[in-house]
């Protein structure tokens, strides 16, 4: 922008979806008293391309919740990532605000409430 010094941009304006996942932790701890839990991904102990928040609500409810700006697209390894979590069953969700988040574990938890019909298994 004109007449806008380099570095003079707010926090709010370079990272707005930090802010977004710092108020979805509030809300899941608060509202749902349960944990969202930032998994590490650099250093030693990290794996590139893991999702922001592994969400834990009581059910127990479990979702993979990974924060982007609006109109940013998860990385190549991401996508990856994101493609085994799904083939475990475990639900991977991208938002780009906190009520979009929280759209999806609500949803997650309705899929939760809902009995899951069991085939039985045929013995020759």
């Amino acid at each position: 922008m004109q007449g806008m010094e380099e570095g003079s941009m707010s926090r709010a304006g370079r990272k707005p979806e930090k802010i977004a996942e710092r108020k979805f932790v509030k809300l899941v701890e608060n509202k749902y008293r349960g944990q969202a839990i930032k998994l590490q991904t650099a250093g030693p102990y990290g794996t590139t391309g893991r999702n922001d928040r592994l969400v834990l609500v009581p059910g127990p409810v479990i979702v993979l919740m990974e924060f982007k700006r609006e109109g940013e697209e998860p990385t190549n390894i991401q996508k990856f990532r994101h493609k085994q979590f799904r083939r475990m069953g475990v639900p991977v969700h991208v938002a780009f605000s906190c009520e979009e988040a929280e759209w999806y574990l609500q949803a997650a938890i309705q899929a939760q409430a809902v009995p899951v019909r069991q085939r039985k298994v045929r013995r020759k």
